[in-house]
């Protein structure tokens, strides 16, 4: 009896070990990570158990519900016969099950149990990945540039009620000539500091991606009569198909990579040739205008 029980334990113990041998292994690395990180996904699966294992295709992928903002990109993968690897980033914060599925022996559709958690990139100091622009200047502590700025406040307002009282103690009126300075236009600021940017032997791609599509939307504003400062990038590509002679294909590659870019970290960056090249383009085309 004893011989018996422990046949059909051990029976049973190599059932469950050959049973786990067939199931697919799959790994993440890392299983947490930060937004726009690469992330690299593996599956190992023996021929019989596992058929049909399917992927998204290359490139970015949006969220259904939010069209103009990007969920993830595949970067790479490579698919043998018994293994898989995908390298790809997310460019949302939260936790979500990797897009891969496939069938099993049975027809039955298997999806991928690992989960990826991704944080922001971006501290909390920071302004988000809404297009704020610095300002011309920015140096120094905050508390010395609010005092330099009280202190000109105080003297502007105590040399305009100075020239008050002088003006009005004399009995003629005040010849002079005022000089005002220009004002710049917004398309001029953001031209100037394109081209500041440009100087740098580092250019930070979303900084650029970011001034340079203000750029545009001051540009196709002034040129249409129409407010383009709270367009989206999908309504103001869209509102540029409709109002300017551009391609589709053109318009779509373009707003492809501006919403790319300004999701990415500050440490990534673009070649100088390749930023000078982008903003060439557009200012040849307005100029044109």
């Amino acid at each position: 009896m004893k011989k018996q029980i422990r046949i059909i334990v051990y029976s049973c113990i190599l059932m469950f070990s050959f049973r786990l041998a067939a199931e697919p292994v799959e790994s993440v690395f890392p299983e947490k990570g930060l937004v726009a990180e690469k992330i690299r996904y593996q599956l190992k699966w023996n021929l019989e158990e596992v058929k049909n294992v399917q992927i998204p295709e290359m490139g970015i992928h949006f969220l259904e519900d939010s069209p103009d903002i990007p969920w993830f990109e595949i970067l790479y993968s490579e698919k043998k016969d018994n293994s898989l690897v995908v390298d790809f980033v997310f460019y949302t914060t939260g936790k979500f099950a990797v897009p891969i599925f496939w069938t099993d022996a049975n027809g039955k559709k298997e999806f991928s149990k690992k989960e990826i958690l991704i944080e922001s990139s971006i501290p909390a100091s920071d302004t988000g990945p809404a297009d704020i622009i610095p300002p011309l200047t920015f140096s120094g502590s905050y508390w010395g540039r609010l005092f330099l700025l009280l202190a000109l406040i105080g003297f502007l307002i105590g040399f305009g009620v100075y020239a008050y009282r002088i003006y009005n103690r004399k009995s003629f009126p005040l010849d002079a000539i005022i000089q005002v300075e220009p004002t710049l236009e917004k398309t001029e600021i953001y031209e100037i500091r394109l081209n500041e940017l440009l100087k740098r032997e580092s250019i930070s791609a979303r900084e650029f991606a970011r001034l340079l599509s203000s750029y545009i939307r001051e540009k196709s504003s002034t040129l249409s009569g129409k407010q383009t400062s709270s367009f989206t990038e999908t309504e103001l590509f869209r509102f540029l198909y409709d109002q300017f002679p551009f391609e589709k294909q053109e318009l779509m590659t373009w707003k492809e990579f501006l919403t790319e870019k300004k999701f990415k970290p500050k440490d990534v960056f673009l070649s100088k040739e390749e930023a000078q090249e982008k903003f060439l383009y557009w200012k040849g085309i307005w100029d044109q205008k």
